[in-house]
């Protein structure tokens, strides 16, 4: 596997690692693990009061409600822009301190920017999807107080997510799957758009990538409607944690042990706008693989 020029993360691997290596510090004398106990434990508190049963994702320690699944694209990686509609109310109070309807903003933006929980909240679903996200303190505006909301706040967002803005993406999708067709090749589809095929479904094993996030795999890369590999290995060592195209990291951890997949990737979840530095992959290559997953290490 080429090693890419730059960092390639997934919103919640990036959301996670974010939070765990203490980038949301707090400047008011509480370390930003105990605040986010004292915020789990007053989301814990609040949903139990209301008698509200939700979800709670551990890689960023939002809770949160699916109103609507939607249908659309999920949004995996920072994509150019997503329009959305929501509502936000200060849990203690009850108080709403911001109504926004369809929204398009960029998605950097609202993670740098913005309150980063709501990120976080819209990967819970697909676009023309709703979710109400309980935001600790951390994910909202931490020790700020911004538009009346006071310092530490835990945050309800009430969030349609409905559209993922990145042209490049739907493009891509549209070619994949119109020469597919002529392929007569009807593949899975990913909430991602990665379209995909199960050569063989190896052993009933998923792996377990709690413990570590090394793998081995067989594999060969080609240029979308290419014949000629540009990569290959046997038996070959890759990390979850290093490296990886992302879409190799939303692919690998749904595979068996022992199963063998044909992804068809969109150029985002490859190489980009810039392709490799030694030019072999061109800028907005369309990118084809088969994987077999061997084993965790």
């Amino acid at each position: 596997m080429r090693k890419p020029g730059y960092l390639f993360l997934t919103v919640t691997a990036l959301l996670s690692s974010l939070f765990l290596s203490g980038c949301l510090d707090s400047d008011d004398g509480i370390d930003t693990s105990e605040q986010f106990r004292i915020d789990l434990e007053l989301i814990d508190q609040y949903l139990a009061t209301n008698g509200i049963n939700a979800q709670r994702d551990e890689s960023s320690g939002i809770s949160y409600v699916v109103t609507n699944p939607g249908t659309g694209l999920a949004l995996v990686f920072f994509a150019d822009s997503i329009t959305l509609s929501y509502e936000g109310r200060v849990m203690s109070t009850g108080a709403q301190f911001t109504s926004v309807t369809s929204k398009k903003s960029n998605t950097l933006a609202v993670f740098n920017n913005g309150i980063r929980g709501i990120i976080s909240a819209i990967t819970k679903v697909r676009e023309g999807g709703s979710v109400t996200a309980y935001i600790p303190s951390g994910l909202g505006y931490g020790t700020r107080e911004v538009d009346g909301v006071p310092a530490n706040s835990v945050l309800i967002m009430d969030i349609d997510f409905e559209e993922l803005n990145h042209i490049r993406l739907k493009q891509d999708i549209q070619v994949i799957d119109n020469a597919l067709a002529e392929r007569n090749i009807t593949p899975a589809e990913h909430p991602s758009g990665i379209r995909y095929v199960i050569n063989d479904i190896g052993t009933s094993d998923s792996p377990n990538f709690s413990t570590s996030p090394n793998f081995r795999a067989n594999y060969e890369g080609r240029i979308f409607g290419e014949t000629v590999a540009f990569d290959d290995g046997t038996n070959s060592p890759f990390s979850l944690a290093e490296g990886l195209i992302i879409g190799w990291q939303v692919m690998i951890p749904e595979m068996k042990i022992g199963e063998s997949r044909t992804i068809y990737l969109p150029s985002p979840y490859g190489y980009g706008v810039n392709g490799t530095q030694d030019g072999v992959i061109p800028p907005n290559a369309i990118l084809e693989f088969d994987i077999e997953f061997i084993s965790v290490n």
